[in-house]
């Protein structure tokens, strides 16, 4: 799967379901950096600069939807929303930040390493 050069960030304030991505992702062969927040998130994006970033919508301090659309500025990493989704506007808020890919949770491990498979080599 993922190579030591694809880095990937992963925020998502769930503790056990971030750790389970780092062993999932760690094991398919990426290098993962993780964050339980937004602003941490952030500064981890400027420190490591990953190829791709999974970011859940639901964070305490700031919203999913603004922190991808800050991640995206300058020609940012490719980001994968990875959410339950919720609301009638999901799809609009999808469309407005902007990112390239979204799947609802629970996602299985198959359709999660194909999908960044696929995001790493667009």
């Amino acid at each position: 799967m993922g190579t030591a050069k694809s880095r990937i960030l992963v925020v998502d304030d769930e503790k056990d379901y971030l750790r389970l991505m780092e062993r999932i992702l760690g094991r398919a062969g990426y290098e993962v950096f993780s964050a339980l927040d937004a602003l941490e998130g952030l500064e981890k994006l400027r420190k490591h600069n990953p190829d791709l970033v999974i970011l859940d919508i639901m964070l305490p301090d700031m919203s999913g939807w603004d922190a991808c659309r800050e991640m995206k500025k300058d020609a940012g990493p490719r980001v994968l929303i990875l959410t339950v989704p919720f609301g009638n506007d999901f799809q609009e808020k999808i469309a407005y930040s902007g990112c390239d890919a979204y799947l609802e949770k629970p996602v299985t491990k198959k359709k999660l390493l194909d999908t960044v498979e696929d995001l790493l080599h667009q």
